[in-house]
């Protein structure tokens, strides 16, 4: 097995964690919001906005993007068992959300460079670099994070 196939299996395993709190999720579906600041920077870009959501995972902020006037929501996600998990919940809460198996793709940088995404524990202040070329966000709490390797 590929180091490839070996990351796609275990986020795929780490996802099932989805599964296993899918009526906890759903319940927060029902409520979800984003952070305030979220809400503030997206509230003139949102509404009637078909949004594409990359490394959505279990679609609880696809619900809160719906929440805040998105016509539609395309969630992408490197698990086939969050993609399922997030569609069941969309479905059941009757929203127009709808999700794929992806990944993200090379930047064009040269050398090889990926865009790989995460969700911190906050909203990222800043960059820190430790050891070099190892950048990680700087805070507390959750949010989305991108990186470049």
């Amino acid at each position: 097995m590929s180091d490839h196939e070996h990351a796609r299996a275990a986020w795929d395993e780490a996802s099932h964690k989805h599964v296993r709190e899918d009526a906890q999720l759903l319940d927060e579906a029902r409520t979800a919001r984003l952070f305030p600041i979220e809400e503030e920077l997206l509230a003139p870009l949102v509404p009637g906005a078909a949004v594409v959501h990359p490394q959505s995972g279990h679609g609880i902020d696809d619900h809160a993007l719906i929440r805040l006037g998105a016509a539609s929501v395309l969630g992408l996600d490197y698990s086939p068992t969050a993609v399922a998990a997030a569609q069941r919940r969309a479905r059941e809460l009757e929203v127009p959300c709808t999700y794929e198996v992806a990944e993200l793709p090379r930047t064009g940088i040269p050398g090889g460079t990926r865009i790989s995404s995460t969700r911190a524990r906050a909203p990222c202040r800043g960059w820190r670099t430790s050891p070099p070329g190892r950048e990680r966000c700087a805070g507390s709490g959750r949010g989305p994070v991108l990186r470049v390797e």
